[in-house]
C-alpha cells in the first residue's frame, strides 16, 4: 500500500510526505495506486521498478534495477505543489545504508546543462558506508520546475549507485 499524506500547510511552506509501506497484510499494491491531495505519487517505470517488502525490520520499498544500472526510484508531484515555474525545494529520504556507494536526486529542473536540457538536473550526491541503519539525507534542489519530463512523467528520482537500496520515506517541502 502507498500512504499519501494530505499537505501540511503553515504560513510560509507546504510539507508533502509520501510514507511507502506494506499493507496490513503484508500484501503489496502496485506501486503508484494511490496519490493524495497535494500529494507525491511513486512512479514505476522500467528503470525504476520497486517492490515492497521488509528490509531491516521496517515495511519499504526496494529498487529494483536493471542489469549495469544505477537504482532509480521515480516519483511525481501532484499538481496542487506546483506553485510556480520555478522553485527552491527540499526532499528528505529515510533509507536503508545497505552498502557502500552513493545517493543521490535528480530533478526536473532549469540547469540547462543537465540531460535533456534540465529534466535530469542534480544535486550532490552523499556517500553510502552500508552499515545497515535506517538514515535520514536532505536534499536541496534548486530552479525545480516539477513539469514531468522524466521516464514515466515524473518529476524526480532517487539515485542510488549501491546494491539493495530501500527507501520508507519521502518528503517534499518548498522553500
Amino acid at each position: 500500500m502507498i500512504t499519501c499524506w494530505p499537505a501540511r500547510i503553515n504560513r510560509r511552506r507546504i510539507v508533502t510526505t509520501l510514507v511507502l509501506g506494506l499493507s496490513a497484510v503484508a500484501t503489496p499494491a502496485a506501486p503508484g495506486s494511490q496519490n493524495g491531495i497535494g500529494g507525491l505519487r511513486l512512479v514505476s517505470v522500467e528503470d525504476g521498478a520497486t517492490v515492497a517488502q521488509r528490509e531491516a525490520d521496517q515495511a519499504s520499498w526496494v529498487a529494483q534495477p536493471l542489469p549495469g544500472s544505477s537504482a532509480y526510484v521515480y516519483f511525481q508531484v501532484d499538481d496542487s505543489f506546483k506553485w510556480a515555474t520555478s522553485m527552491n525545494a527540499t526532499v528528505t529520504v529515510e533509507y536503508l545504508d545497505a552498502a557502500p556507494g552513493r545517493l543521490g536526486v535528480e530533478f526536473d529542473g532549469e540547469d540547462q546543462t543537465a540531460p535533456l536540457q534540465g529534466a535530469y538536473s542534480r544535486v550532490e550526491k552523499i556517500e553510502l558506508k552500508g552499515d545497515r541503519n535506517w538514515k535520514t539525507a536532505v536534499f536541496r534542489v534548486r530552479q525545480a520546475s516539477f513539469t514531468g519530463r522524466q521516464n514515466g512523467g515524473a518529476d524526480f528520482r532517487l539515485v542510488a549507485e549501491t546494491p539493495g537500496f530501500a527507501v520508507r520515506k519521502v518528503t517534499l517541502e518548498r522553500n
